[in-house]
């Protein structure tokens, strides 16, 4: 298996998603909670689902071709605690639209950006998925608030909005 450029192993696998899992508490998801998933079908994805299902949290798998009606009515209906997007996909501004359907919908905390890039400008409760599931070696904890804080807002319910 490929994971940014490289190869992961069965164990690095895990780890990422072990790692994901642990940064998704962190920043306080809960067992229980609903997370809209509208990702493309790779690594990042898988990781993050089974980290997801590991925390006890339930995914909410929406496919790639609904837009913003299709996906608003799946979120007014599910209230999912966060929400992943691609940046852009087949040309489509998938960022765009879960800004505006998180400013719709009040239950949404987070949104969950996967970038392959790592260019795209991220705002308070916005997190690269692709930083969320590297494995623990590659990325600082984001438990640790006050160093986090340093780099970007931390991920709490407390801070948005």
């Amino acid at each position: 298996m490929h994971f940014v450029g490289r190869r992961l192993s069965r164990a690095g696998f895990g780890a990422a998603v072990s790692a994901c899992a642990a940064r998704l508490s962190a920043a306080g998801l809960r067992k229980g909670e609903l997370v809209a998933v509208q990702l493309p079908n790779d690594v990042h994805f898988v990781i993050l689902v089974l980290a997801l299902i590991r925390l006890g949290a339930v995914p909410v798998l929406i496919r790639q071709v609904l837009r913003e009606h299709e996906v608003g009515h799946v979120l007014s209906t599910m209230r999912p605690s966060a929400l992943a997007v691609p940046v852009r996909q087949e040309g489509f501004d998938h960022l765009a639209m879960g800004r505006r359907l998180r400013a719709q919908h009040p239950a949404i905390h987070w949104l969950l950006v996967s970038d392959a890039s790592g260019d795209a400008e991220l705002g308070l409760g916005e997190w690269n998925v692709r930083d969320l599931c590297r494995p623990a070696a590659e990325r600082p904890d984001t438990a640790d608030c006050a160093a986090q804080e340093r780099r970007r807002p931390c991920w709490r319910r407390a801070e948005v909005g």
